[in-house]
């Protein structure tokens, strides 16, 4: 006897050799649907089962089983960079004055008032507060959203040179910020602070040896 189709949905029993003659049911009997290698039978729908041949429903390529984008490399550096910059105000603007860069709280340079966690978002704050304190309503330096936006640009460039690279992204991202806090310094004041500097030497060492 013929063998029947894998198909649930289109198993069909054929007439039986013993009878004198087929009954109309029996001659409407489709044929046995050929299986062909690789091919699986899912209801009435034949997938094929090779290698990349079949994609879920709801997924696509970048996309995990759930449709949630995945994390890319670069997007954690290019997230972090405007919080970055923020810091690097802060040694910017303290190192040269030998104040501390830790424990001290940030403050309008206009009235002295503290400012709260809602005052110190990177980029956000100076937007929404319109570039004002707001305490005493004075001019915020457009220093503190510069910093931030070229801490941006150093990850950045440093995504665009070694997107899939992980390591070599953030060793770069990292390079770079210290060399541009270094930069906005001399360019101020003159000065290269140690702080910076010296450990800056023997990582740059080593980096350049592991790459």
């Amino acid at each position: 006897m013929p063998r029947a189709s894998h198909c649930p949905c289109s198993t069909r029993s054929l007439p039986s050799a013993s009878s004198g003659s087929a009954s109309p049911a029996a001659a409407e009997t489709a044929a046995p649907v050929p299986r062909a290698p690789g091919v699986a039978f899912r209801g009435c729908r034949s997938i094929s089962m090779r290698p990349g041949s079949y994609t879920p429903r709801g997924a696509s390529k970048g996309r995990t089983s759930c449709g949630r984008e995945c994390l890319r490399p670069w997007m954690l550096p290019i997230l972090v960079a405007p919080f970055v910059g923020s810091f690097l105000g802060v040694l910017i603007r303290r190192l040269p004055d030998s104040r501390p860069v830790a424990w001290g709280r940030s403050a309008c340079e206009s009235c002295g008032a503290a400012l709260a966690a809602r005052d110190l978002v990177p980029l956000g704050s100076f937007l929404a507060l319109r570039g004002r304190c707001r305490t005493c309503a004075a001019p915020i330096a457009g220093f503190h959203p510069a910093v931030e936006l070229a801490a941006l640009g150093v990850a950045c460039a440093a995504a665009l040179a070694a997107p899939d690279d992980p390591a070599r992204l953030w060793i770069g991202c990292g390079l770079g910020w210290a060399l541009l806090a270094l930069a906005w310094i001399d360019w101020e004041y003159l000065l290269l602070p140690d702080a910076i500097t010296l450990p800056l030497v023997p990582v740059g060492l080593a980096v350049a040896l592991w790459l």
